[in-house]
């Protein structure tokens, strides 16, 4: 048995005048913002749908998106990527060595992959002097980074710039120095 929608037929005046009413009352608490205005569907008879989106809903929507963000680090000066030149600044950005040597971080590793892989991967460029796979407590699996440490500069650097992108199990790997100096400011004249 088929169950019956029962659904009152609301014109769009009363509509509209309900949404007034929910603007008045939503703008008065915050100020400034906008409420989005729907027309929906409000009886079961496919023949009679009030359901029209025109542009002016889509409009209205994305008007609503409010830009406000809470929280640490959510303001737009200090979020990643969004001054230009950041790329500048990575480039003169040098790396650092650590107590024991040169270390760089690899991330994005097949969560079942194993060290003796990655080691060998990476020996390619020269002798690993260490290596520490982070592991999930609970699942023992790889989190997905290495830390990788070489003694002698030119290895650690050619493992960067062989491996960053490289494809390693099906996953494109990460890699990057673990240690960098801070970068200094470039000076736009």
């Amino acid at each position: 048995m088929e169950e019956e929608v029962a659904a009152t037929y609301v014109s769009d005046e009363e509509l509209d005048d309900e949404v007034e009413d929910m603007k008045d009352d939503y703008t008065s608490d915050n100020a400034g913002f906008d409420v989005p205005r729907r027309r929906r569907q409000l009886s079961g008879d496919e023949d009679d749908v009030d359901e029209v989106i025109t542009e002016d809903d889509i409009q209205d929507d994305r008007a609503v998106t409010i830009q406000q963000f809470r929280g640490r680090g959510m303001k737009k000066a200090n979020r990643i990527g969004d001054e230009e030149g950041e790329d500048e600044e990575r480039v003169l950005s040098k790396p650092v060595p650590s107590v024991d040597g040169w270390t760089i971080i690899v991330s994005n590793l097949h969560q079942e992959a194993e060290e003796d892989e990655i080691k060998q991967a990476f020996e390619d460029f020269g002798p690993v002097k260490t290596i520490n796979i982070l592991l999930n407590r609970e699942t023992g699996y790889l989190t997905g980074v290495a830390i990788i440490e070489y003694e002698v500069y030119d290895m650690a650097l050619e493992a960067v710039q062989t491996m960053n992108g490289a494809t390693f199990l099906g996953k494109k790997l990460k890699v990057d120095w673990l240690f960098i100096e801070k970068p200094k400011p470039i000076s736009r004249a």
